[in-house]
């Protein structure tokens, strides 16, 4: 895949770098190797996505993955960071039950005597048909995400929000510091693998949602979303503005306001979203994260900094 980069701020990534010694004996003899966990030309960015329905096997190329690294490899050692998740034999993954894990890999290289630590890929599991996904069929269903935010659902309906008024945000800014000093954000699954559509959420001020602890408001169908996944979902005639908001800055997106080290996916928004900052036609603003194969159609007005038609900054885009 192809993916740009939209960096308004500068973000320092430091690297730590790793290296010891094992010796490893054998009868009267040693072989020193080393470890180390930088690779050149390897980072977060180069992290594999992987999209998997539970029961499914691929085959993942270690050589080809990290062919822009000057590393001969010899031999590799992948394995699951959760085998309910995926597990990995050789090179061939296997999805197990839906959710999210990691893959860390160890490479050697023979020229070098060194092995190599770190993170091939983050693998993702969904199904259509599992005990653990919760059917959503109503807008009440919909809302009723907010009781389960670590949830794993499945759109089951077209649903329609102008019954409900102004839509209240699912997760959002921490909002007392009593109930909710941290984050307050949906962490969890939502897919819609049968097409269905989600119409007319509408929030018209905000002075209709929730306002975060430490100021600051956020609108879309998400609030805030941290370590989730969201594929599928299709959003039409959203209606958001927030332009109004006193006491700090409100940020909206169609799918989120914002998002950190979440992954959104095959979305489509058409309609009008207006906030101070940060506004996204998907999502206003993450940190870490990608969106993938998402479109928006409509307008995006942020009447102070950093408006953009998928997202208002921060992201990995792809395709």
């Amino acid at each position: 895949m192809s993916y740009s980069k939209f960096r308004p701020f500068q973000y320092a990534l430091i690297s730590v770098v790793f290296t010891f010694s094992v010796i490893l004996t054998t009868g009267c003899t040693q072989e020193r190797s080393n470890w180390q966990n930088h690779i050149e030309n390897y980072d977060m960015e180069d992290i594999e996505y992987l999209f998997l329905e539970k029961g499914e096997s691929i085959t993942f190329n270690y050589t080809e993955h990290f062919a822009d690294t000057p590393i001969t490899i010899d031999k590799f050692e992948a394995r699951s960071g959760d085998e309910s998740v995926f597990t990995v034999n050789g090179n061939t993954i296997t999805a197990v039950g839906i959710g999210k894990a990691t893959m860390p890999v160890n490479l050697y290289s023979k020229a070098e005597n060194t092995y190599y630590y770190t993170t091939a890929a983050t693998v993702y599991v969904t199904a259509k048909e599992d005990s653990r996904l919760t059917e959503i069929d109503s807008a009440q269903d919909l809302a009723d995400i907010r009781k389960d935010l670590d949830g794993y659902y499945i759109l089951k309906n077209n649903i329609d929000l102008s019954e409900l008024g102004d839509w209240n945000p699912i997760g959002n800014l921490p909002l007392d510091e009593s109930t909710s000093p941290g984050s307050n954000a949906f962490r969890g699954f939502f897919i819609n693998p049968y097409g269905y559509t989600i119409k007319d959420l509408t929030i018209s001020s905000s002075e209709n949602i929730p306002h975060g602890l430490y100021g600051g408001c956020h609108g879309g169908l998400f609030g805030a979303i941290e370590d989730a996944y969201i594929d599928g979902l299709i959003l039409e005639n959203v209606q958001i503005d927030l332009s109004d908001f006193e006491g700090g800055r409100s940020s909206a997106g169609g799918i989120t306001a914002s998002s950190l080290n979440s992954v959104i996916r095959n979305c489509d928004v058409t309609g009008r979203i207006v906030s101070q900052d940060s506004g996204g036609g998907i999502d206003g603003g993450a940190s870490w994260g990608r969106l993938i194969g998402c479109r928006f159609e409509g307008t995006v007005i942020a009447t102070e900094n950093g408006a953009g038609g998928i997202a208002g900054f921060g992201h990995i885009v792809q395709d």
